[in-house]
């Protein structure tokens, strides 16, 4: 059994430490990976912005609007059970 562990990481962190599933397009992370000191994230974003906590990602393309209509109309279908995964995520992340 998976023992669930409270905590945080940084989107860096997520991104060198943790793993990523294809399937789900979800990152995971062991629990002793997590920081569970949440003052430490306060002082971090207080006194450290320049503290590394994204990862550096691509800048998206834009979605037209016609193409945006045509994915809300194809996600609304009921046959669509998790949208997020029936198309590419960077269609999914422009809409």
């Amino acid at each position: 059994m998976v023992q669930l562990r409270p905590g945080y990481a940084t989107h860096a962190e997520l991104k060198s430490e943790g793993s990523y599933e294809a399937g789900d397009r979800a990152y995971y992370i062991n629990g002793e990976d997590l920081s569970d000191d949440m003052d430490s994230l306060w002082v971090k974003c207080q006194f450290y912005p320049e503290a590394e906590t994204i990862a550096s990602v691509e800048r998206l393309p834009e979605l037209p609007a016609t193409q945006a209509e045509n994915l809300i109309q194809r996600l609304s279908h009921s046959s669509v059970t998790f949208p997020r995964l029936a198309v590419p995520f960077t269609l999914w992340v422009a809409c």
